[in-house]
């Protein structure tokens, strides 16, 4: 049982390298997301951190679907981020399905 322990330990510690070069990947990977009509799109790092909004002036005179408008564009964008977050770990990983949070 014990001899396969270095093997496991090699595997643990190159899917470990493949995780952190996903993971600063990500960081350089942008996806944009979109509001009905692009009235605003936001531009983010697969990461979550948001880069740009682009705001249509048609928009400005009412705040209440400018607020939402914005609400969208960013639930857009993040749903692709989550999506190709989600591609690159398992590529990463090898297809496992591991559990967010883990300390690598």
């Amino acid at each position: 049982m014990f001899k396969n322990l270095g093997t496991i330990m090699e595997q643990a510690k190159q899917m470990k390298a493949r995780i952190a070069d996903a993971e600063q990947q990500l960081n350089n990977m942008f996806v944009v997301g979109k509001s009905p009509s692009d009235l605003v799109v936001v531009e983010m790092n697969c990461k979550g951190d948001v880069c740009k909004i682009t705001i249509d002036e048609k928009t400005l005179a009412d705040k209440d679907m400018l607020e939402e408008l914005i609400v969208i564009a960013l639930r857009d964008a993040k749903s692709q981020a989550n999506e190709k977050t989600s591609e690159k770990m398992k590529q990463a990983t090898g297809g496992l399905d591991l559990p967010a949070g883990l300390p690598f």
